[in-house]
């Protein structure tokens, strides 16, 4: 007979936080393509007018979907705040106790752009936020709660849920007066993203440390409004202007005619190498469940998606960051490349390495002799081979975007085929 003791309550939500914290990034874009598969229309259309087109179908439609129908907002790997929630409490409702009576009454709380969930019966707490050793967290009834990792203040009393972001004297509380159910939940936070997704969209990769840490690691943004797709190595970064942008070409209006710019036309190489630059930004900056996190989840393949219709109704993509800049910042976190003689040489050769850089780059690619534009992103592409393997083509995708087909798959919603 086995001595171990059984886990806790909050054992058990400390595993389902860790395993949903791993399996898959935060991000919208799930949630995105199910509202613009809601709509019936097509992703060219959204891209077309992202703001007006999805605009309202929430509130219309998707709101009165039942729980089971919104499975694939919440019952995924990738998602926000309230999907994790949502899953996670999902999760552990199978949980009983010794008489065979669950173990778990949780409730969510609608805390103005960010849903939690806390158990009754437990004062268990899942937050996707959380930035305390294992995640989830145990908070008594009526008592505020500060915790040394995070300035965030807490106190559930009465039904009523407090919750200071900065920790603050006389900081912003916000207020949930009483809680909501999962399917009000989910429906507000589609709400969100459907009236944010013409702005951005972002995707943010992150992991449990060894330290039982929650940590978060590079971010990708797709920006609909600005036919732009930006990659920061942290948000910080993001918001500092220190990004790779892969940039469409935009609208321009010249004597009372609008239409593309073709200064920003790009070409099918170039988009093939947005496409190797989105690849090695997530190996580099994923964290070490990125590649996982990205290609099993269903976020690689919607934003394929997006980035095949982008290329039918904009043209091809470039990037258009200071690729010098870039460069060096893509070698000097490359943890698992071998040692890069470029980081040992001195300054003085620094002009050597461009051009051995891009010499790398017109050999391996056999490519004519580049003009002054096309030689900056060929250095710093080259600059990226120095000490390491070449990166791979993403065939798969480029052949599958450069086919300029727009088939969208019909959606199963509660047995009624919308798309």
């Amino acid at each position: 007979m086995s001595n171990t003791a059984p886990p806790t309550p909050l054992d058990l939500a400390q595993h389902e936080w860790k395993k949903i914290f791993d399996g898959g990034p935060y991000t919208g874009m799930l949630m995105l393509q199910y509202i613009i598969q809601a709509t019936g229309k097509s992703i060219g259309d959204f891209l077309l007018d992202p703001k007006n087109s999805i605009k309202t179908i929430t509130d219309s439609h998707i709101s009165h979907f039942n729980f089971q129908q919104l499975a694939a907002t919440w019952n995924v790997d990738a998602g926000r705040c309230t999907s994790f929630a949502v899953k996670a409490i999902t999760e552990l409702k199978s949980h009983k106790d010794a008489t065979g009576a669950p173990i778990f009454n949780f409730e969510i709380y609608d805390l103005t752009r960010h849903r939690v969930a806390r158990c009754r019966k437990t004062g268990v707490v899942i937050d996707s936020s959380s930035s305390i050793r294992n995640g989830a967290f145990v908070l008594a009834e009526g008592a505020w709660g500060r915790f040394p990792e995070t300035n965030a203040s807490w106190k559930f009393k009465s039904d009523e849920s407090k919750f200071e972001r900065e920790g603050k004297e006389h900081g912003q509380i916000k207020k949930s007066s009483s809680p909501i159910s999962p399917t009000k939940a989910m429906v507000i936070c589609l709400k969100e993203v459907e009236e944010s997704a013409y702005k951005s969209v972002p995707t943010l990769f992150r992991s449990v440390n060894a330290q039982n840490k929650p940590e978060f690691h590079g971010i990708i943004v797709w920006c609909p409004r600005d036919h732009a797709i930006e990659l920061g190595a942290s948000i910080s970064d993001l918001r500092d202007g220190r990004k790779l942008v892969i940039q469409f070409p935009k609208y321009i209006t010249v004597k009372g005619k609008t239409g593309l710019d073709p200064k920003m036309a790009g070409t099918a190489e170039s988009l093939e190498q947005c496409l190797e630059y989105l690849v090695e930004f997530i190996r580099q900056y994923g964290g070490p469940h990125g590649m996982n996190q990205w290609e099993s989840t269903g976020v690689d393949e919607f934003n394929t998606a997006l980035i095949q219709a982008a290329v039918e109704l904009w043209g091809f993509p470039k990037p258009t960051e200071k690729a010098l800049e870039w460069a060096p910042l893509i070698i000097s976190l490359e943890k698992d490349a071998p040692p890069n003689p470029y980081c040992r040489l001195p300054k003085v050769l620094f002009p050597i390495c461009l051009i051995y850089g891009s010499l790398l780059t017109v050999v391996h690619r056999k490519l004519p002799a580049p003009d002054a534009e096309q030689l900056v992103i060929i250095i710093a592409d080259g600059l990226s081979r120095i000490g390491r393997e070449p990166v791979p083509a993403r065939a798969d995708n480029i052949s599958e975007i450069e086919k300029k087909t727009d088939e969208q798959r019909p959606y199963a919603v509660g047995g009624a085929t919308v798309g």
